[in-house]
C-alpha cells in the first residue's frame, strides 16, 4: 500500500496534501496563462492578479457551498473563510470561478483569448489540484479489493485528473467557442462517468454529485444548441 502523505506542521502553519496540491494547481494555471500571454496582450501583474482572485473566489464559494449543503456544519460566520478545516464543494468553486472569468473576459483587450487560455488553465490546475484529495484520502471512490495497493478504494481522484488531462489535448485545438463549451460540458460528463464509484449515497439510481453533473451538461449542451440555432437564423436571414 503507498503511504498517505502527511501534514507538514511548520510553525504556527500547517501545511496539508490538500492545501499544498491546489496551491500547486494554481500555479499550474498561471503557468499556463502566462505561456498564453503573447496572445492576450495582458501584463505579468494583471494575470497574477486575476488567477489569484479566481483561486480566492473558487475557494470561498466552494466553502460556502459546503455549509449551505451541511448546515449543521455552521457554528459561526467566520467558518466561511475557514478553509484550512475542510469541507469544499468543488461545483460552488466552480460556478463562481467560471462566472469571474467571464467577467474578466469583458475587460480582457482580447476577450476570446482569454477565455480559451482560461478553459485550458483550469484543465491543467484541476488536475493537479485533484492529486491532494487523492493523497489526503479525500472525495474516496467506493471500497474494491481490485485496488488494495492504492488504498483498497476505487482511485476516482486519479480518474478525474487522468480525465481532464486527456479532455485538454482533445479541445485545445476547436475554434475558440466551442472550445469554451467542450471545456466545461466535457468536464461535467467526466465526473458524471467518474462518480459511479464514489462512495455517496445513491438516491434515482445516482450519487448526488451525478445529478448535479446531470444539471450542468443539460444547461451547458442546451445553451450551445440555441446558440447554434440562433447563428443559423441570423445567418439565413442575412
Amino acid at each position: 500500500m503507498l503511504p498517505i502523505v502527511s501534514s507538514i506542521a511548520i510553525g504556527p502553519i500547517t501545511i496539508t496534501p490538500h492545501g499544498l496540491f491546489f496551491a500547486l494547481g494554481a500555479m499550474t494555471a498561471a503557468a499556463y496563462i502566462f505561456s498564453q500571454r503573447h496572445s492576450l496582450n495582458l501584463s505579468a501583474g494583471t494575470i497574477l492578479e486575476r488567477v489569484f482572485w479566481i483561486f480566492a473566489a473558487g475557494l470561498l464559494a466552494a466553502r460556502l457551498t459546503f455549509l449551505l449543503a451541511y448546515p449543521d456544519e455552521w457554528t459561526s460566520v467566520s467558518q466561511l473563510v475557514q478553509i484550512w478545516e475542510g469541507g469544499l464543494v468543488s461545483f460552488g468553486g466552480i460556478v463562481a470561478g467560471t462566472a469571474l472569468v467571464l467577467w474578466y473576459s469583458g475587460k480582457a483587450p482580447r476577450g476570446e483569448a482569454w477565455l480559451s487560455a482560461a478553459g485550458g488553465a483550469f484543465l491543467l490546475g484541476w488536475a493537479v489540484g485533484r492529486l491532494g484529495n487523492f493523497f489526503a484520502l479525500e472525495s474516496a471512490g467506493v471500497a474494491s479489493p481490485t485496488w488494495n495497493f492504492l488504498y483498497g478504494t476505487v482511485p476516482i481522484q486519479l480518474f478525474e485528473a487522468l480525465g481532464c488531462i486527456v479532455l485538454f489535448f482533445l479541445v485545445r485545438k476547436l475554434p475558440g467557442v466551442q472550445m469554451r463549451y467542450a471545456t466545461l460540458f466535457g468536464y461535467f460528463v467526466i465526473r458524471f462517468i467518474v462518480d459511479f464509484w464514489r462512495d455517496e449515497t445513491v438516491s434515482l439510481g445516482l450519487r448526488t454529485s451525478q445529478w448535479v453533473s446531470l444539471f450542468f451538461i443539460t444547461v451547458i449542451g442546451g445553451t450551445y444548441l440555441l446558440m447554434l440555432r440562433y447563428h443559423r437564423r441570423r445567418s439565413h436571414g442575412a
